[in-house]
């Protein structure tokens, strides 16, 4: 990643340690009993129908397989489903949960790890069935974070992580994929610069991970409540629990 996101990573884990995990139940994670009633008592029966019925025909980010951010990773001894995100030390926090989880080669960093739900050994949101999920997502003994960064600072990191850095390599893969593209936009040549960066994105590729606005992260209905911001001299960044 960018130098300005890895200098950041500190104060974010110290933060993260003091206010998400001191706050952890040290109660059984899930309780997995037959009796669904009891256990959705805090919210009314039609808002449990409503989100029941989103996590089962509608499949919203926050439950969706494939995408890398999209999921929420779940760490049950915590009661913390956390929300990452690229440009936001999304790396940093990956390497983390899976040090947390006893994985070996937790520091590895590639292609693929720590990064591909496939290999990278977290445990997400689907792989809980409808009913785990929705505890997790809206019972009042769990946590729910993220945390998001200056938009300004998020885009001037995107632009000089994937597109100034290794000849724009990642900017032409995922932007400029095809002929007609290249064709029409010169896309590999606006892509050396800031502006012709921004236009790509603009007009070819606007859903990236590492560029989507962070307020398409989040299912409106899974959106809540309390933030707290982060500044430091490295970066602007906000913490959300909700």
């Amino acid at each position: 990643g960018v130098t300005g996101v890895q200098t950041c990573a500190l104060p974010i884990w110290q933060f993260l340690t003091k206010e998400i995990f001191e706050t952890a139940s040290k109660h059984s994670p899930i309780n997995r009993g037959n009796n669904s009633g009891s256990r959705f008592s805090y919210l009314s029966p039609s808002k449990y129908g409503e989100l029941r019925n989103l996590l089962k025909n509608h499949r919203p980010i926050v439950y969706s397989v494939g995408p890398w951010d999209g999921a929420g990773i779940v760490l049950e001894k915590y009661k913390l489903v956390f929300f990452s995100q690229g440009k936001v030390a999304c790396t940093v926090f990956k390497q983390l949960f899976r040090r947390m989880m006893n994985i070996a080669e937790w520091k590895v960093s590639n292609g693929r790890l720590p990064h591909d739900p496939r290999k990278n050994g977290l445990n997400y949101l689907y792989h809980y069935n409808i009913t785990e999920a929705i505890i997790m997502l809206t019972h009042p003994s769990w946590t729910r974070a993220i945390f998001v960064r200056d938009p300004k600072d998020r885009t001037l990191s995107a632009y000089l992580d994937k597109a100034a850095r290794k000849d724009g390599i990642y900017v032409r893969r995922h932007c400029c994929n095809d002929d007609q593209s290249r064709q029409k936009t010169k896309c590999d040549e606006k892509a050396q610069s800031f502006f012709g960066f921004l236009q790509i994105v603009n007009d070819l590729c606007c859903c990236d991970p590492h560029w989507k606005p962070q307020s398409k992260r989040i299912d409106e209905a899974f959106r809540d409540r309390k933030s707290t911001r982060l500044n430091s001299s490295h970066a602007n960044i906000s913490y959300a629990v909700f």
